[in-house]
């Protein structure tokens, strides 16, 4: 990838970034050399931000939306936006769902979609969200692309890869609703 091509691609990160510091997942930025930022942009966010390695993301094999198999290690060495979701939630799913399609657009418009970044999207709720449900939600979203993956699996398979990410869904008392939780 020539250096231009990774700078049009930090700049989408942080358009990435700030789209989903909206919805609560961008905690806080830092600046390159680990202090805090002297001064912030306009957005809030530091001049020379970057996200941490922590450490490598849990590999996992499920069932896309075409029951094929699909493992996280195919996309490695490119980026990975991984988030989990279910179709009947009707607030932060969709909402988040909604600024992935339109992190997408900016990404196609950019050049780098398909080539450099990818989507995978996780239900927590295999029970309901059958294949054809996730692809009727993807449908929703214009989220229709081979790059973009929705994934499910059976609870017993779907609990370890949850569990890797500290994901967890606890079904309420009237049986219908799920609440989405993750831990800080």
């Amino acid at each position: 990838m020539r250096r231009a091509d990774w700078g049009r691609l930090a700049a989408s990160a942080l358009l990435g970034a700030a789209i989903l510091a909206a919805s609560g997942a961008l905690s806080s930025a830092h600046e390159a050399n680990g202090r805090a930022a002297a001064r912030a942009s306009p957005l809030g966010i530091a001049a020379h931000p970057y996200f941490a390695v922590i450490e490598a993301a849990p590999d996992f094999t499920l069932l896309d939306s075409a029951n094929r198999r699909f493992a996280l290690s195919r996309l490695r060495g490119r980026v990975v936006l991984l988030s989990f979701i279910y179709t009947s939630f009707t607030t932060t799913c969709p909402l988040l769902t909604q600024r992935m399609a339109l992190l997408e657009d900016q990404l196609k418009n950019s050049g780098l979609w398909p080539s450099s970044v990818s989507f995978v999207s996780i239900t927590v709720d295999p029970e309901r969200d059958t294949a054809a449900a996730l692809v009727n939600y993807a449908r929703l979203f214009d989220a229709v692309d081979p790059n973009w993956r929705f994934l499910r699996e059976e609870p017993t398979h779907l609990r370890p890869v949850l569990a890797a990410y500290d994901e967890w869904t606890k079904r309420l008392p009237d049986g219908a609703s799920i609440t989405r939780l993750a831990s800080t």
